[in-house]
């Protein structure tokens, strides 16, 4: 349903605001340089399913529903996320898909009625899940593998999408799990990097002065990781560096602070005109993190990024599985922490220091 006739109603329209509300409001206080919406948006759906099916609910040329279509791509998954994907029905592709209401310029103006602080948006990706959760009966792909032109259709309804929100003003766009840290781990061969970066270019294409973050983690649902839903083969970004960098994008953001994804040296990869956003709170553990925590992780970030490229951010999914109170104060110790670098840096107190600086805070 279009989210504009959706909100018609009174007490939709309430508690869709008070929603927002309440995550943008918590991320202020907190002290975050940049906010989200938290994707309200979205259907609380199993495992976070409402991630993709925002999207594919509103595209046209797909009806109905098929078998699970992403069953087939996991090796020895965890129960719980086995259980998840054989009970998760596809929509079926019976004709060329088609723009629908996504109106992401419209969820952003809604928005930024609300916040004081810079928003970041974020839609996931046309070529990853999208593309690989819906049962394709008109284009022709296979399980995990989209056709090009399946791809290139979604990535046009994308840019039109985009285009419009950059128009609106919205400072960030993040896109949400590319193909490319697949591509690394399975060695997929040079065609198939090419087309991913043919495609992710031509969605941001036109989008101005728009800052584009290309997103990475590795399994929200449930908290599991990253080993429950690739096997053996284990959480690494490494194997995508450097060809990632063909994208047209200006921030990479990987979780990488609990041993979970790359050691820090990759950081030296990172071209010079490219910036990168670190996930350093670990949203799988109910603990809050100390500021100090945090410090020492940014520190070690420093020794191989100038902080004037550098973001320090979240695991992905931190208000989907913790409670409030702890998501709270994990981004208060975000904060906190990236205050007191900021403070060595500038040889001034923590309480000199303000929100804004060379490190910068930011939602996941």
């Amino acid at each position: 349903m279009d989210m504009r006739e959706f909100l018609m109603d009174q007490n939709t329209r309430e508690e869709y605001e008070d929603a927002v509300k309440a995550v943008i409001k918590d991320q202020e206080i907190a002290g975050l340089d940049i906010v989200s919406d938290g994707e309200m948006f979205e259907d609380d759906l199993v495992g976070a399913i409402g991630w993709p099916e925002y999207v594919t609910s509103r595209i046209g040329g797909m009806q109905g529903r098929g078998d699970p279509p992403m069953a087939a791509l996991l090796n020895d998954p965890a129960p719980i996320i086995e259980d998840m994907v054989q009970h998760w029905p596809g929509r079926v592709i019976t004709e060329r898909v088609t723009r629908g209401p996504l109106r992401f310029a419209h969820l952003y103006q809604r928005a930024k009625s609300i916040a004081s602080r810079p928003i970041k948006a974020s839609y996931v990706d046309p070529q990853f899940v999208l593309a690989a959760s819906v049962n394709d009966q008109y284009y022709g792909s296979k399980p995990g593998q989209p056709s090009p032109e399946l791809i290139m259709d979604l990535v046009s309804i994308y840019n039109a999408e985009l285009r419009e929100l950059a128009a609106a003003g919205c400072p960030i766009y993040q896109s949400d799990l590319p193909p490319f840290a697949e591509l690394g781990i399975y060695s997929a061969p040079q065609p198939a990097w090419d087309l991913a970066s043919k495609a992710f270019n031509a969605m941001v294409e036109g989008t101005g002065n728009m800052q584009i973050w290309m997103h990475y983690c590795w399994g929200r649902p449930a908290g599991q990781k990253a080993d429950d839903w690739y096997g053996p083969v284990g959480p690494d970004f490494r194997p995508m560096f450097p060809r990632v960098f063909d994208a047209n994008f200006h921030v990479l953001n990987i979780e990488c602070g609990d041993c979970l994804g790359p050691e820090m040296e990759l950081l030296d990869q990172v071209p010079a005109d490219r910036a990168v956003a670190i996930g350093i709170i670990n949203h799988r553990v109910l603990q809050v993190e100390s500021a100090q925590q945090v410090a020492d992780k940014i520190r070690r970030a420093l020794e191989h990024i100038s902080p004037e490229r550098l973001y320090v951010t979240t695991f992905c999914g931190l208000g989907t599985t913790l409670p409030r109170t702890i998501a709270f104060y994990k981004l208060k110790a975000l904060v906190d922490g990236a205050n007191i670098v900021r403070a060595e840096l500038t040889g001034r107190t923590v309480e000199g220091v303000g929100e804004r600086g060379e490190l910068v805070a930011a939602g996941a």
